[in-house]
């Protein structure tokens, strides 16, 4: 009787030790299409910048809202460009991986 409970205890000591797992998780580091876009109002005033490489459940802020804002749908970001000017738009995933994208919206001057 001894013997079986001296046996059932290694194996219950093995299973534990067996599934610790020391192992350091890895995460894909946050990429996209582009980092630098240019977006021309004379062509267009919306574009896409699509993210390549990511953990998901991404959040995007915007550092200058009057020149374009900007949303994600996905792995989509859509931009729609509002006056001529510079923007950053930092994004980042739930395992906190970051990314930034420079927006340039341009517009011909009538004169």
């Amino acid at each position: 009787m001894n013997n079986l409970f001296y046996i059932a205890g290694l194996f219950f000591i093995s299973s534990i030790w067996s599934g610790c797992n020391e192992e350091t998780p890895s995460y894909s580091e946050l990429m996209t299409d582009t980092q630098n876009l240019i977006v021309d109002m004379d062509q267009s005033t919306e574009a896409v910048v699509r993210i390549v490489q990511g953990n998901g459940n991404y959040k995007l802020t915007n550092e200058n809202a009057e020149v374009a804002t900007a949303y994600i749908e996905g792995d989509v970001i859509r931009i729609e460009a509002l006056q001529p000017g510079k923007t950053t738009l930092n994004i980042m995933d739930w395992a906190k991986k970051s990314g930034a994208v420079q927006v340039t919206v341009k517009k011909m001057v009538d004169l």
